[in-house]
């Protein structure tokens, strides 16, 4: 499974939430553009390298971050992300699954009243 998603460029296509949130089942549809042009890349030595793309949400975003970590436990992804300098969050992605040209998973965010279930599908970009 590393073979297939390392050191490739991943852009996001769908993004769902199930049950909807705030009466919103596609996400995707719901992102600004200056978040559709992000791409991610799983690099080998662990570091997840964010790109965000030409299109800038905040005119001093940087174009890069490498603050989040990841790794592969079978079908399986674990992620570090450090927010701040106090702040650290961990997220399970479950379900990967990989071929040379797509990428998705899905994920779990528990609140008061439910469990929604966020599902990801990323293409390779060239």
């Amino acid at each position: 499974m590393a073979d297939l998603i390392t050191n490739k460029k991943w852009l996001l296509t769908e993004y769902t939430v199930s049950p909807p949130l705030f009466n919103i089942s596609d996400i995707y549809k719901e992102l600004d553009s200056c978040n559709k042009d992000e791409i991610k890349i799983f690099q080998k030595n662990g570091i997840l390298k964010y790109d965000f793309g030409t299109i800038k949400c905040d005119p001093n975003e940087e174009r890069y971050d490498t603050t989040t970590t990841w790794k592969l436990r079978g079908d399986s992804m674990f992620n570090k992300y450090q927010v701040d300098a106090s702040t650290v969050l961990y997220d399970t992605l479950y379900g990967l699954k990989a071929d040379n040209n797509s990428l998705s998973y899905f994920f779990k965010r528990k609140t008061r009243a439910n469990t929604q279930i966020y599902f990801r599908k990323y293409i390779k970009k060239d």
